[in-house]
């Protein structure tokens, strides 16, 4: 901050509002007794708490009053600030911050001098601003406190939002651990045949024995298999939302599928995929996505569950309509009753029954869907199944 030790004329106090009706002398007395002030933008005139020395008017720029932390007003050029300090007498404390928006050119009036002026003897208008300073604080003060519980409360909400995310992630974890066991002994039994005959042969001549090179094959094989098992559940499992990525929605698809299909055939339900023949690409997360096709896979198995006079089958089936990716998930099970088919997005609303949902997987799947830009739909019949339509710009 910059100080002169006087104005250099009474021109520029007149041209504010506040001086602009006093009379030439007390003009220049009040140009007398002020102080020029230059603040650079984002400095701090003043802190709340400190002591309070005087009356600052605004001549050029914008300056934010704050209380705790909290914004509770912006002034121009023509307002002025710290004036509780001349009006109530035992204000001896700043009771606001003050912080420059813009470079700031402010005319400083002393306390003290300020105050023979305006202050004086008590009267009938003096007592009047004091009682209304005393509700405004009370005012401000409740307002700061309902603003800073609100702020608490928000961020609370978010964490919260961040661990249903987590807590419905690591829950359907939970009910595809019997199927990537499965999925992972099947390989490692080959491997680990076929390495033992090979090592346990003594009349086994390695260069050039076809049953050497088809135990490598298989070895190589089924050594594949896991690789892709364990990256595809990586995949999955990655909690970092912020990662955005190009990604190919039938590979992203398909490595999901292979996840699950072991769960789904032992439930005898048929996995069927219609993918277009185009390379569809979009922008977005991994593990996300694989989530938003996981939630989708789950609530169509579930669907499944009271069908029991024909065959359980869910489509996945991808598309290209104009500049968007279109995914469908379709089942053949006992659908979504008309009732509620307009609620199933709202957070922990559910057509399971006890103990069989949080009610949480559509709407986080909604949310997903729309921070990639895209929109998911819902149709559904009592006696067809349901089928869920999402949409996605193209990458």
């Amino acid at each position: 901050m910059k100080e002169k030790t006087y104005l250099d004329n009474v021109h520029r106090l007149r041209a504010l509002n506040f001086f602009s009706r006093l009379d030439e002398h007390i003009l220049e007395e009040f140009r007398k007794n002020c102080v020029v002030c230059s603040i650079s933008v984002g400095e701090t005139v003043f802190l709340e708490g400190d002591e309070s020395s005087g009356i600052y008017f605004i001549e050029s720029g914008k300056v934010e009053i704050s209380k705790r932390g909290v914004p509770i007003a912006i002034l121009e050029a023509g307002d002025y600030f710290g004036e509780m300090s001349v009006v109530i007498e035992d204000e001896q404390t700043r009771s606001a911050t003050a912080h420059a928006l813009d470079d700031l050119v402010l005319f400083k009036i002393d306390l003290g001098f300020i105050k023979n002026y305006f202050v004086g003897e008590r009267s009938p208008l003096y007592d009047l601003i004091l009682t209304y300073n005393t509700r405004l604080k009370k005012h401000n003060e409740k307002v700061v406190d309902q603003y800073l519980s609100l702020q608490k409360n928000y961020l609370a909400l978010g964490e919260t939002n961040r661990q249903l995310l987590k807590t419905e992630k690591l829950a359907s974890i939970g009910t595809l651990t019997a199927g990537i066991a499965h999925e992972i002994n099947n390989p490692l039994t080959i491997i680990l045949g076929y390495t033992d005959l090979l090592l346990k042969d003594p009349d086994l001549e390695l260069t050039g024995n076809p049953l050497f090179q088809k135990g490598i094959r298989y070895i190589d094989k089924a050594a594949g298999a896991i690789e892709r098992i364990v990256r595809d559940i990586k995949n999955y499992v990655r909690m970092n939302p912020d990662e955005i990525i190009k990604i190919n929605l039938n590979n992203t698809i398909q490595s999901t599928l292979d996840i699950v299909s072991y769960l789904y055939r032992k439930n005898k339900i048929t996995l069927n995929t219609s993918f277009t023949s185009r390379k569809i690409e979009i922008m977005g997360n991994p593990g996300s996505l694989q989530q938003v096709i996981m939630n989708l896979l789950s609530n169509a198995k579930d669907a499944l569950e009271e069908i029991e006079e024909k065959e359980k089958i869910i489509t996945v089936g991808t598309d290209v309509e104009e500049d968007m990716a279109v995914l469908i998930v379709e089942d053949n099970g006992c659908g979504i009753p008309p009732e509620k088919i307009d609620h199933i997005f709202e957070p922990f609303f559910t057509t399971k029954g006890i103990n069989r949902g949080t009610g949480l997987g559509l709407d986080i799947i909604k949310k997903i869907v729309e921070n990639m830009k895209g929109n998911i739909q819902v149709k559904s019949n009592r006696k067809e199944g349901a089928a869920f339509r999402i949409t996605i710009p193209l990458a």
